[in-house]
Parts: structure tokens; sequence; C-alpha cells
């Protein structure tokens, strides 16, 4: 299995480009924010890319080598953005970062993604443009569901089969709570069979507006589907 982390240690820099989603998760903690349309200005993604360069020369001078720097597009749901808007980030990128950060990949740009919708031009500009995905996915119905309330499972398992299709790289992301600790075994089955490198989060605080029926769970049940998870990956699949 393939429940690894990256050889070398990376630098991450989280980039909330937009809350707008087409989900209704039911644990989110942007949940009142989710319908609102404004995206991340290319003058802070300016801003912020220049800073990612500062502070990774800085470090670069102070450790004698250099560290990877993973920029992670988040929401809301990224996908959601036009093809004109990655076009204008990749080419900020090009003209703030040193061509040798571009060509010899230091840079890494991930966008985590609920891969509800997922059409051929956002295949292409993934493969285009080299974007590793993160697939937010729990393999348990009832919480990660649209905004009309219906379920998406199938239609992300269906769409991580394309992705595999096109050979595009990409992660899981599974969250641990009351829907996904009940069935921990079976969901660590199906993540074995897609043999991707998977990130467990623990259920996290949120507004109290969240519909949280079927979700809420102890922390110390948390523990032990962590648990039950390491054990089972402890062994042979």
């Amino acid at each position: 299995m393939a429940f690894g982390l990256r050889q070398s240690a990376a630098m991450q820099w989280v980039i909330k480009t937009t809350k707008l989603c087409n989900l209704r998760c039911k644990y989110c903690y942007e949940w009142e924010h989710l319908s609102d349309p404004t995206r991340m200005p290319e003058g802070v993604w300016r801003h912020a890319l220049v800073a990612i360069r500062d502070y990774a020369e800085l470090t670069t001078r102070r450790c004698g080598y250099d560290i990877p720097l993973d920029i992670i597009w988040h929401g809301g749901e990224p996908t959601l953005l036009p093809r004109t808007y990655f076009e204008r980030v990749f080419a900020l990128q090009r003209d703030v970062f040193p061509r040798d950060w571009i060509e010899n990949r230091r840079v890494r740009n991930v966008l985590q993604t609920n891969l509800y919708v997922v059409r051929d031009e956002h295949l292409d500009v993934f493969e285009e443009f080299g974007i590793e995905l993160g697939v937010s996915v729990d393999f348990s119905e009832g919480v990660r569901l649209t905004a009309g309330g219906r379920p998406t499972e199938a239609a992300v398992r269906a769409n991580m089969r394309r992705l595999q299709d096109r050979g595009l790289p990409f992660s899981i992301i599974t969250v641990l709570a009351a829907h996904t600790i009940s069935q921990i075994r079976q969901i660590f089955e199906e993540i074995a069979r897609l043999n991707k490198p998977t990130r467990l989060l623990p259920l996290f605080s949120g507004p109290a507006t969240r519909p949280m029926d079927g979700v809420t769970v102890a922390k110390s049940d948390i523990l032990d589907a962590m648990m039950v998870f390491l054990i089972c990956g402890s062994r042979p699949v």
C-alpha cells in the first residue's frame, strides 16, 4: 500500500482560492460561506507567491539546501474556477519563481477537490499544468452531499477511475467521524485497493449551524479508528 509521505520534507502553503462549493458536507467548517463566489484576486496571488519565493530563498540560505514547495489550492471547490483563472495564476508563477524552480519541479501545485463534477477540460487543465490532486472522499454515504441533498460517493468513485485512466496523480483525504468510523475496516479495504497516499482527518470544529446529525463522535472513538487503520495497514493486503 502507499500510505507514505514524500521522501523529502516539503514546505506547504495553503491558498484559499475560493469558498464557493457545489457540495454541502455536513461537517464543513466553511458551512456559512459555501455560496460565496468571491475568488482570490490576482494581486493577492502575486503577493502570496512573492512571499513564498522570498521565504524559500531565506530557508535555503539558512539550511544550505532547497526545500520543496507545495502550493495547495484550497476551497470551497477549486474546480469551479474557470480555465482562464488557472492560466493567469500559472503565468504569475512563471513570472515570480526562478525558472529552474519550475523546470526542476521544486514547486508542486496540489489541488484539493471533492471530485464530484469533473469534465474532460478539468482533466486537461490538471495534465497541462502538472497539478496533483487531493481527493476528499469518505466512502460512506449521508454526509458529503450535493447542495440538493444527493449522495456523491458513486460519482467520486467513477471520477477517481477517470483519473487513473489518464494517469493523473492523486491522493486521498478521508474525515474520521461517526459515519466513517462505523465502517473503518471496509473503508480501509477500499483505500487499499486504490493504493494511493492517504491522509486521515479527525472531525474538526466549525460553526454551530452545521447539521451534525450522524457525524459527531467522541475523540476516543477517533483514536480507536486510527489505531484500527494503522493495524490494518501493517498487514499484507
